[in-house]
């Protein structure tokens, strides 16, 4: 008996944070290839800031992800500035792909000198700073 309270109680533990995490997820197949723009924490430049980045490599975006997460920037992995694209205000990104469970996205950049090439962001950054377009191709 006391066993099995003891599981149940272990049981109740280990699902609960996965429970909360999956109602903070996004479901990416109902936003995928949506266009979406930096309205907030911009850049001031495109050469360097303090503001929205891009990844050039998806680790670096899930590593920063997890620093972020458990608070363990010791164990963070450093970035080279040169792998980072600066957005400022008004940029566009289209999203393309999920990596790590939808932690980070795979996208596009839509405006700028380096437009059309892939990049890719963290999906709390996205959901924080970005907003998404309407989409105004409806039939009619």
């Amino acid at each position: 008996m006391k066993n099995k309270t003891l599981l149940s109680l272990l049981v109740l533990t280990l699902t609960g944070p996965m429970d909360i995490a999956a109602k903070g997820k996004i479901e990416f197949d109902e936003i995928k290839d949506s266009i979406w723009t930096l309205t907030q924490n911009a850049s001031q430049s495109r050469l360097r800031g303090d503001g929205q980045v891009l990844y050039f490599m998806s680790g670096d975006a899930f590593h920063t992800y997890t620093a972020r997460r458990d608070q363990e920037w010791d164990t963070f992995s450093i970035i080279d500035s040169r792998n980072l694209e600066y957005l400022i205000k008004g940029d566009q990104i289209q999203l393309l792909e999920s990596k790590f469970s939808d932690r980070v996205l795979k996208v596009k950049l839509l405006s700028g000198i380096r437009k059309n090439k892939n990049y890719y962001i963290i999906t709390d950054d996205l959901l924080k700073n970005f907003t998404q377009l309407e989409e105004t191709n409806e039939a009619g």
